[in-house]
């Protein structure tokens, strides 16, 4: 866990509730990588993280509180995040 607030293009870390999956829908496996595609401009210490496909439910994209989280820097993940299907889902929030 870390105390910095993410950025957008963070790639993080599921690191779970103090080091623990509490069994919702939306939390993947510990240890799984994934990408921060939003953070609202209220901050809450809540930012909206990609997952890769299959790893949680719906469209994999949840919300987390940045204590779920850990950043890892340098770290190229596989998977990408397609921008112009990022533009279409927050325009239609």
């Amino acid at each position: 866990m870390n105390n910095v607030m993410l950025k957008f293009g963070d790639t993080v870390e599921f690191v779970g509730y103090n080091g623990k999956r509490r069994g919702y829908e939306w939390e993947p496996e510990i240890g799984t990588v994934g990408r921060v595609v939003n953070i609202p401009a209220e901050y809450d210490n809540s930012v909206l993280v990609q997952w890769p496909d299959g790893s949680t439910t719906g469209d994999d994209r949840w919300w987390h509180s940045e204590c779920e989280l850990a950043t890892l820097p340098n770290h190229e993940e596989e998977f990408s995040v397609d921008t112009n299907e990022l533009d279409s889902y927050f325009t239609e929030m």
